[in-house]
């Protein structure tokens, strides 16, 4: 019988990349020719990802290297990445506590790795799991659900992170402090909204009390 698992996102839930990843935007995005009247992405905390692509313009067949290019930039600067300190503080208590804890991002798993390493969290996080497409987690969480059944709980940040999981019919804990503010995400299908950090465990142990009860 497997362990409760619970997956996690990475940027935005467990990293705090976007402020990065907006100064990375600003840089390359005249190359793609985005539309950056907003200086900052964030103003667009309200929509999901496939909007906001549409609302800077960045066109489809770009897509793809467009997110090549960000995965680089974000390895070349991982040391400037830090991670939200409770929520570190919550990975480390949750593994104490017995919870198999897993990773599944957009992001590069070897920037991901040397993170994790350098924040002495590689012995918490037992898999990096790494999906290449911005809107191809269904299909990973689709292979991990038949795996892990209802021991799986995901946890993360934006809409089409709801939206995969609804696909793969896995429950998704949100969190409020990251990529898409807690008003979008709770439109979604999700099972529960953290807004504060310092409540994930309590959360998590409430998610599976319940659907052992």
């Amino acid at each position: 019988m497997f362990k409760k698992t619970i997956l996690f996102d990475f940027d935005g839930t467990i990293a705090d990349t976007l402020p990065l990843v907006e100064h990375l935007i600003q840089k390359i995005g005249p190359r793609y020719r985005l539309d950056l009247s907003e200086n900052r992405i964030s103003v667009y905390k309200d929509l999901p990802a496939r909007e906001i692509l549409h609302k800077i313009k960045l066109k489809k067949w770009l897509l793809p290297f467009f997110v090549l290019e960000m995965k680089c930039r974000l390895y070349f600067q991982k040391a400037s990445i830090p991670l939200f300190p409770e929520v570190k503080h919550q990975l480390l208590q949750l593994k104490k506590e017995g919870y198999e804890l897993q990773i599944l991002s957009s992001n590069a798993s070897s920037t991901i790795r040397k993170i994790l390493e350098r924040e002495n969290l590689s012995q918490v996080v037992s898999v990096i799991h790494s999906s290449s497409k911005l809107f191809g987690k269904d299909k990973k969480l689709s292979a991990l659900k038949q795996q892990y059944g209802h021991q799986l709980l995901y946890v993360g940040d934006e809409v089409r992170d709801a939206e995969a999981c609804q696909i793969a019919q896995i429950p998704m804990l949100a969190v409020g402090w990251g990529y898409n503010s807690p008003q979008a995400l709770k439109k979604t299908l999700i099972i529960d909204l953290v807004e504060e950090p310092n409540l994930l465990t309590q959360k998590i142990q409430q998610y599976f009390s319940e659907i052992q009860a």
